[in-house]
């Protein structure tokens, strides 16, 4: 097989598919097939690997543990501001990010990591430690 462009080497085999004429023999199409395959899979292997956590997740773990020790020492559950003012925090979707993401049920689903639940006082959120963990 000639040198050609990996976008020529498409455009064959497609060719070839269509019952054309191409560049291209249909044993050259298929190790150029396997050799995309094994390109792809690779790629796809490297991104499922364990990856170290950044440092801004880092410290959103020990903003979490924050949160958690904060709502331990509370007999109700607290509104959002509350929380906010425990951690230190004055950016509301930070810290509501962060709560969310460790809700017992999030949209309808039960999420396994979770530790907190959420309730409703006079049409606001209250957050507490889910005592069923």
């Amino acid at each position: 097989m000639k040198k050609m462009k990996v976008v020529d080497k498409f455009v064959a085999v497609k060719a070839l598919l269509n019952g054309e004429k191409a560049d291209m023999s249909v044993a050259d199409a298929l190790a150029f097939l396997d050799e995309r395959i094994a390109i792809t899979e690779k790629k796809n292997a490297s991104g499922t690997g364990e990856r170290k956590p950044t440092k801004t997740q880092l410290e959103n773990e020990g903003v979490k543990a924050d949160i958690l020790s904060f709502l331990a020492t509370q007999t109700a559950p607290v509104p959002m501001k509350e929380i906010m003012k425990a951690v230190g925090i004055e950016s509301n979707q930070k810290v509501t990010a962060l709560v969310t993401s460790m809700l017992t049920v999030r949209k309808g689903e039960v999420n396994p990591n979770g530790k907190i639940v959420r309730s409703e006082v006079k049409g606001q959120a209250h957050f507490a430690l889910d005592t069923e963990v």
